[in-house]
């Protein structure tokens, strides 16, 4: 009676043991995820704030103190139009979270009443500092919103 008393127990703490494995493990990726996530929208931050040239393909830029990097294409459709994007590194995964903007770079035709009026399809309600990108609102995504296959593969 005593030995299957110690076994019975000996089975309940080995099973809370795997379960309590399971949760450290559960809660590490989930640290991991989000430190990825908020390296990523600081890349955006960072990247949103930078005077970029008007360039052909993805052109990245990086910022290795903090390990932030920001990568800009040009979309096309417009002289302006723009997707940011902002990486966090996933600790043991070799590819980047990455977290995606769309934008417009300044130009001469840029009216600051826009920036005010927060048109729908226009800019957001924030303006941007001299040179900046200016964020479209409900421009945030964290998919590639480009329909062209693999353009947002480009790591150039």
């Amino acid at each position: 009676m005593v030995m299957l008393l110690l076994v019975v127990g000996l089975l309940l703490v080995g099973g809370l043991r795997q379960q309590l494995d399971a949760a450290v493990r559960l809660g590490n990726d989930e640290h991991r995820y989000l430190r990825a996530f908020n390296q990523a929208l600081s890349s955006l931050s960072w990247g949103a704030s930078l005077d970029w040239p008007r360039h052909e393909g993805w052109q990245c830029r990086q910022f290795s103190r903090d390990g932030l990097t920001a990568c800009l294409l040009m979309t096309g459709r417009a002289d302006e139009d723009v997707v940011l994007r902002g990486e966090g590194q996933l600790p043991g995964e070799a590819r980047s979270l990455r977290l995606y903007q769309r934008a417009r770079m300044p130009g001469p035709a840029d009216d600051v009443a826009d920036v005010f009026a927060g048109a729908p399809g226009r800019v957001d309600n924030v303006p941007a500092a001299d040179g900046a990108l200016r964020m479209l609102a409900q421009g945030w995504l964290d998919f590639c919103p480009l329909r062209e296959e693999g353009l947002c593969e480009n790591d150039d």
